[in-house]
């Protein structure tokens, strides 16, 4: 492992990964001994927005770098004048919006921590905690959910009271997958990753903005037919919410349902938007999961499930999957557990605190998630071999997982 420079008491060693905003590293902070995350962004970050143009940038940083024979020492900014910039400020100096949304939200104990931030005339250096997984790796390389039912509540309870917290202040994510939630070393989950995070309540129709596997519909391709509400009243946190049942998909099966949904693009989604049944043939899903996962990925956004019942129904789960898949059997969560993963981080509603306090139960009405009992075993012989689940930051596949499609 090579080093790349010393940046103030910090060692960049290990490039590893070039986000949609910036640069990745692995580095020691010397000052700790302790492992640290270095993202770096451009300041003119709209000349900067694909592969190429970033490989460039890589050049760019490697020549400034050389210049100061690797070794940099850079201004500390101080994290209130980040948080205090205004929107005409943000319009000038645009990668500190990423940068201002994830300060403001990571007082939340599951939202990845910034430690410092460095400014430079090249660039602007985010130091964050390092995590040494992502829950793409855990799914796919690790195979970590596959038979550990509990294991998936704990970690998308954990994602999702994140989520929740940064909606409940009006800050909408806009990428939520598995390669924007980390790993700690006891499977704890940190979203991370504010890139394309906005606080614009309603978003614009037709405008994917997001990782094409878990981009809600109403972003692709607006069907007022199909979604009965008007244009101007889709609603942001809605769009975060279909990629929740899209991670909750990939965590049960290890696949993605479709490739993206749209009907005009995808044969697979075409038939769920008429036949949502098709997810019980396509997916070794339980009858239960199969009523979540219908009332997330609604395609009118206005009846999609709020993130807090999605978040009791899945600590109400029993069985995630068919008794084929060993997701089953799985202990249901008691209130002093649930609250105990969720309740101190959620911001309560001024017209619903009722609903958050410690005393109410997991099966208190109107989450609208029937119980029912497995579905037994389904023949999915006559079912077409798909695509797998693939990273969305790399478009690395895999073949490790089973899709299927319905025939043709």
């Amino acid at each position: 492992m090579s080093l790349v420079c010393i940046i103030n008491n910090i060692e960049v060693k290990e490039r590893l990964d070039e986000g949609g905003s910036g640069l990745v590293f692995r580095c020691t902070d010397l000052s700790t001994d302790s492992n640290c995350v270095l993202k770096i962004l451009p300041k003119n970050l709209m000349d900067y927005k694909d592969k190429i143009s970033m490989g460039l940038f890589w050049e760019e940083f490697l020549h400034f770098v050389e210049q100061k024979d690797r070794s940099l020492t850079l201004p500390q900014i101080d994290f209130d004048s980040i948080t205090n910039i205004n929107a005409d400020s943000i319009n000038i100096i645009p990668h500190y919006k990423e940068i201002k949304l994830h300060l403001m939200m990571q007082k939340h104990k599951h939202i990845a921590k910034i430690r410092n931030v460095l400014d430079s005339p090249l660039a602007t250096f985010v130091i964050m905690d390092y995590y040494p997984m992502d829950l793409f790796t855990a799914i796919i390389a690790r195979k970590r959910f596959q038979k550990d039912g509990a294991a998936i509540k704990r970690v998308f309870l954990q994602f999702c009271s994140a989520l929740d917290f940064c909606h409940s202040n009006g800050v909408y994510h806009c990428d939520i997958k598995p390669e924007n939630i980390l790993l700690d070393e006891q499977d704890n989950a940190y979203l991370c990753d504010f890139g394309l995070a906005t606080t614009t309540p309603t978003i614009v129709p037709n405008s994917p903005i997001g990782s094409t596997y878990y981009i809600a519909p109403e972003r692709i391709h607006y069907n007022p037919l199909l979604t009965h509400t008007p244009w101007e009243l889709l609603e942001t946190r809605a769009a975060d919410i279909w990629s929740l049942g899209i991670v909750l998909v990939n965590m049960t099966c290890r696949c993605n349902p479709w490739l993206q949904a749209s009907a005009l693009k995808d044969k697979t989604f075409a038939k769920f938007i008429t036949e949502p049944e098709i997810l019980k043939q396509i997916l070794p899903i339980s009858d239960v999961v199969f009523y979540l996962l219908k009332s997330i990925l609604t395609v009118d956004p206005v009846q999609r499930l709020d993130l807090r019942s999605i978040m009791v129904g899945v600590a109400q789960l029993e069985d995630f999957t068919t008794t084929e898949a060993r997701l089953t059997g799985v202990p249901l969560l008691s209130d002093e557990q649930f609250f105990g993963i969720v309740s101190e981080h959620i911001v309560p509603e001024k017209d619903d605190e009722s609903t958050l306090n410690g005393s109410v139960s997991l099966s208190r009405p109107g989450t609208d998630i029937p119980k029912f009992s497995d579905r037994g075993s389904q023949d999915l012989s006559t079912l077409d071999s798909s695509t797998s689940l693939v990273n969305s930051s790399t478009g690395s596949n895999t073949n490790l997982l089973l899709q299927y499609s319905f025939p043709s």
